[in-house]
């Protein structure tokens, strides 16, 4: 649940949540036929993400949002949190039932609510004080 993973993240240091994570990309890419894959990268920039897992799929998806910065990790999960209702299956905790407007909307909301906390891209993103801003400007996905 959500506040499980507020209480997990809130419990740890930065130096804890994930040692020498490298900066990167979550990004959203929408296939018709598969939903709207939230994922992240620290290797590739998410073009290039999104053509290496199109060989894998009938239909291909198309690159629709991305954010940089120092935790993609941490942010991934938090984003995954926002739409978990949406989650298409078990088989893959990445894909998403949500369309077009909403995928963009979450990374919109997640931006606004980065500039609120004086975070910018590249930056560490403090999740804790990320989530209070989705809170008090009740966003629900």
């Amino acid at each position: 649940t959500q506040q499980a993973f507020l209480a997990e993240v809130g419990n740890k240091r930065p130096c804890e949540r994930e040692e020498l994570e490298s900066p990167g990309f979550v990004y959203a890419a929408l296939s018709k036929g598969n939903g709207c894959k939230v994922g992240r990268t620290c290797k590739k920039t998410p073009a290039e993400r999104v053509v290496k897992f199109n060989t894998c799929v009938k239909n291909p998806y198309v690159l629709l949002e991305s954010i940089y910065c120092a935790n993609p990790s941490e942010l991934e999960d938090f984003m995954h949190i926002q739409v978990i209702h949406h989650r298409v299956g078990t088989h893959n905790r990445e894909l998403f039932d949500i369309n077009i407007q909403k995928a963009r909307e979450l990374f919109d909301v997640t931006r606004l609510a980065m500039a609120e906390i004086g975070a910018n891209l590249g930056d560490y993103i403090d999740i804790k004080r990320l989530q209070a801003c989705f809170v008090l400007h009740q966003h629900n996905f």
